[in-house]
């Protein structure tokens, strides 16, 4: 980067503990979910977004407390983590 756009926090310590949540479970695609494109570098793929459904069922959904669904790459996380991040006042930032 240019340096224009960040630098570097003279204290880091002054933000208070840092953490930081890796996501690294998915769901499944959707009904109708057509693959449309798929990057040759890192394999990520798109989907028709006029031809997939807007549902997440059970079997789509992997046995994991955060997760990105497949689609859209939104976080989802479940009941329990909501109530942690939550209870301790934690934000996200991207």
């Amino acid at each position: 980067m240019d340096g224009q756009h960040w630098r570097l926090e003279p204290d880091p310590g002054r933000f208070g503990p840092l953490y930081e949540m890796v996501v690294v479970s998915e769901s499944g695609r959707p009904p109708g979910a057509a693959i449309t494109h798929r990057c040759p570098g890192c394999g990520r793929e798109e989907y028709d977004s006029m031809k997939r459904e807007f549902v997440l069922t059970a079997g789509m959904v992997a046995d994991t407390d955060v997760l990105y669904l497949a689609t859209t790459l939104w976080i989802l996380v479940n009941r329990r983590v909501r109530d942690l991040l939550l209870d301790r006042r934690l934000t996200m930032s991207n």
